[in-house]
């Protein structure tokens, strides 16, 4: 296993207490200096306005793509269990920001069968996001993936494929909730083209992100989700020209579709030979 051959890289007296590899700790000290640069432009930025503020904000996400160059990622001795555990915690509590988002959109809104529906309906969106990421066990052979792989290459894993990826899942979710925010709040009229595209968007680029973080797993199928992200783009003029609650509706019968479809066709032992 990968993790056997990485202990062999420090001496047996040292892994019989769970010391970790020698020279871990500068890159520990860099990427933990990147990350408190990183923390101080986010924190002073929420007291500025305008440009500066903007300016501050995208240097810090411009350090995250710094953080990884700077730290000696061979160095690491990462845990494949630990790792996509908590990635998955990040991913539950941005779910759940999203759910927060229906009821924050609702208000005081007077309540009916239009405010109801679309309620659902989110709620039902928010479920489809939860098991594009969670279904099938999939975290579980991601992290059996991980396991496996020799040390170096489980680590440029962890910054390209949950550091970096994860960016896109998480952006994702938050236009999602940025969108149907707005769709609470008038479930029987038409949005804008913005909210729309929120709405829609953030599902099409969680889907294309979540699609592509699978197929480095060499996890099946993935031409459903890529068909669906596309039909989840489709239903924007129906935002803008019918209502938020067509639009919602649409959306989440787009993504019954696919997971029900991938269900249907999940094959009882193994993977999904082909789309």
């Amino acid at each position: 296993m990968a993790d056997q051959r990485d202990a062999a890289a420090y001496p047996r007296s040292a892994r019989a207490t769970g010391a970790a590899p020698p020279g871990w700790r500068l890159p520990v000290l860099r990427m933990g200096a990147s990350n408190l640069v990183v923390s101080a432009l986010v924190v002073a930025g929420g007291y500025l306005a305008g440009k500066v503020q903007l300016d501050f904000w995208t240097a810090a996400f411009a350090m995250q793509f710094v953080t990884p160059q700077v730290a000696r990622l061979p160095e690491f001795r990462l845990r494949a269990d630990h790792f996509v555990e908590r990635h998955g915690l990040i991913m539950i509590i941005v779910f759940g920001e999203s759910v927060i988002a229906v009821g924050v959109g609702a208000g005081t809104a007077e309540l009916g069968p239009a405010l109801i529906a679309v309620a659902l309906l989110s709620l039902t969106v928010c479920v489809g996001l939860w098991w594009a990421y969670f279904g099938h066990d999939d975290d579980a052979r991601a992290e059996h993936h991980m396991a496996a792989l020799p040390s170096a290459e489980r680590n440029r894993a962890a910054v390209t494929v949950y550091y970096l990826g994860h960016f896109g899942l998480l952006l994702g979710v938050l236009l999602f909730a940025a969108g149907v925010k707005s769709a609470v709040a008038h479930p029987d009229a038409a949005i804008t083209l913005p909210q729309a595209l929120a709405l829609a968007g953030g599902i099409t680029l969680y889907l294309v992100v979540n699609t592509a973080v699978r197929r480095f797993f060499g996890l099946r199928p993935h031409l459903p989700r890529l068909i669906g992200a596309a039909a989840v783009l489709a239903t924007v003029p129906l935002g803008t020209a019918a209502s938020a609650l067509d639009q919602v509706g649409a959306v989440a019968a787009v993504l019954a579709a696919v997971f029900g479809y991938e269900s249907a066709c999940r094959r009882p032992v193994g993977d999904f030979g082909h789309d």
